[in-house]
C-alpha cells in the first residue's frame, strides 16, 4: 500500500533531471537561448545540456532526448509533430536589388 501510495506522491514533484535537446543554431541562439533563464528559474532542479547543430542528430547514437529540426523530416522511424509554422521572407537591400537588375 505504501509503494502505491507513493507512486502518486511522486506524479506531485517538481520536474528533474538532465533534459538533452538539440536545436538549430538560429532558433536556439534567437528563441530558445533567451528563454532558457526563466525556464531555469521555474524548473531549477532540470539541467539543460543544449546542442546548437545543424545537422542531422542521431538522437540514440548521440544521447539526445529530443531535436527540434525546420522542414520535412526525411523517411524515418522518428515521431515528429509540427510546432508551430515561422514565414519565410526573402529580403535584399535596394543597392543588391539594383545590381540584379543590372546584370540580368
Amino acid at each position: 500500500m505504501d509503494e502505491t501510495e507513493n507512486l502518486f506522491r511522486q506524479s506531485t514533484m517538481a520536474p528533474a533531471g538532465t533534459l538533452r535537446v538539440d536545436l538549430p543554431a538560429r532558433i536556439g541562439r534567437l528563441i530558445v537561448a533567451p528563454a532558457l533563464p526563466e525556464f531555469l528559474e521555474r524548473y531549477p532542479q532540470i539541467n539543460i545540456e543544449l546542442g546548437i547543430t545543424d545537422r542531422i542528430v542521431n538522437l540514440v547514437e548521440d544521447r539526445v532526448d529530443c531535436a527540434l529540426r525546420v522542414g520535412l523530416l526525411p523517411d524515418s522511424d522518428l515521431v515528429a509533430r509540427p510546432m508551430f509554422e515561422l514565414p519565410l521572407i526573402n529580403v535584399a537591400s535596394p543597392a543588391y536589388a539594383c545590381c540584379l537588375q543590372a546584370s540580368a
